[in-house]
């Protein structure tokens, strides 16, 4: 429902000839949701058209330098390979722990096994 109104507020800004930021959408969308007839959109999430101003906006990926572009691929690259190096790095110490510890393999395991039970119950929470 609230995605048909963003479609209708771009529509109206459209035809208005006004210009078709984020903001000015969002703005637009919030004033026609906090009305008396719309009060099923309350209770939803709100939805945020997110966009760039014009083919030359500085925050398009499109538009920055090649270095930056590296720069931000190699971060995301090394936070994936750290969280992933993270859960396998324990793995490889489940014998010592039961040694250690004088408890089952299945029970020294179970560092492991929550580690990635958050990942799992992180995702779904934001989802």
């Amino acid at each position: 429902m609230l995605s048909d109104d963003l479609e209708a507020s771009l529509d109206k800004h459209k035809e208005d000839g006004q210009a078709t930021s984020s903001q000015t959408v969002k703005k637009s969308v919030e004033t026609e949701s906090e009305s008396p007839e719309n009060n099923s959109v309350k209770n939803e999430p709100r939805s945020t058209i997110v966009d760039f101003d014009g083919p030359d906006d500085p925050s398009q990926p499109l538009n920055w330098s090649t270095r930056k572009k590296i720069t931000t691929t190699l971060l995301y690259g090394l936070t994936t390979a750290g969280s992933t190096w993270a859960s396998s790095i324990y793995s490889s110490s489940v014998a010592a722990v039961s040694m250690e510890f004088n408890v089952s393999t299945e029970v020294s395991i179970l560092g492991l096994t929550l580690f990635l039970f958050g990942y799992v119950l992180r995702e779904m929470h934001k989802a």
